[in-house]
């Protein structure tokens, strides 16, 4: 998927590999509000949040 390959290149990680991936679809001027993700699996993940904008 290239939107994600222009994601990871920037950090130069040995081996680029997705792990997960999750999309939410929100509503015209909603957001997803700051927050803490509660497992502390996801404190070993290096997350980033790409925003997709679409004519929906």
């Amino acid at each position: 998927m290239p939107i994600l390959n222009q994601a990871v290149a920037a950090y130069s990680y040995p081996k680029e590999e997705i792990k997960a991936m999750m999309l939410a679809k929100l509503k015209a001027g909603y957001g997803i509000d700051a927050h803490i993700d509660g497992s502390p699996s996801y404190y070993f993940l290096h997350k980033i949040h790409i925003l997709i904008q679409t004519n929906e």
